[in-house]
């Protein structure tokens, strides 16, 4: 069964930069693929698949040793870590606050919840 860690990355600025960290990264034992999603100059998201489940402290050692600083990924709400990709926000109903998944309500819901148009 595969497992998959994300981790955020700052410092790459291009092609290469994404380049020389996969291949760092496939270089751990049980790495079966790397995806970058790069944003120069900004925090880039780096997603490993792997056999088994990493090391946190091999990963970050190897993402410094290419020369990147891994950033830390804050916890949200009700301590759900970011990395799982879940969301939350708040809207407020007749009942009372609701806290949503998704990270965003369609615009006609916002409507009807905080009666707030686009």
């Amino acid at each position: 069964m595969s497992k998959s860690q994300n981790v955020e990355v700052e410092g790459m600025t291009c092609g290469n930069c994404v380049r020389a960290l996969t291949k760092e990264l496939r270089n751990l034992v049980g790495v079966t693929d790397v995806a970058v999603d790069l944003v120069p100059g900004g925090t880039s998201h780096v997603r490993i698949i792997s056999s088994e489940a990493l090391n946190r402290t091999d990963v970050a050692s190897v993402i410094e040793e290419a020369g990147y600083a891994q950033v830390a990924s804050p916890l949200i709400a009700n301590g759900v870590p970011r990395e799982l990709g879940l969301t939350t926000v708040a809207s407020t109903t007749a009942a009372g606050s609701v806290d949503r998944p998704g990270g965003w309500l369609p615009n006609q819901e916002r409507q009807r919840t905080t009666g707030a148009g686009m």
